[in-house]
């Protein structure tokens, strides 16, 4: 009886091993796609959305720090991944 109990135990975290594993993988795959071109992209967007209204006006100083801060938060996000 024991012993089936261990082998439910094992298989119980086996599956929930390959969930998280899946989990990861499908994050990976969603944040792969996200480079910080896009991100500027849609910042940019977004922003003259605002201009329009009156409201943010991003100069190319601001930019590079922005791309700079988003590169940063991507690289510490992706190296959080993978420890």
């Amino acid at each position: 009886m024991k012993q089936l109990e261990n082998r439910t135990l094992d298989s119980k975290r086996e599956m929930d091993i390959m969930a998280a594993l899946d989990e990861m993988q499908s994050l990976n795959a969603r944040h792969a796609r996200v480079n910080t071109d896009d991100a500027l992209a849609a910042l940019k967007r977004s922003a003259m959305e605002d201009e329009a209204a009156g409201q943010i006006d991003l100069d190319e100083e601001d930019e590079a720090v922005l791309r700079q801060m988003i590169e940063q938060v991507l690289v510490c996000w992706l190296s959080s991944l993978f420890m």
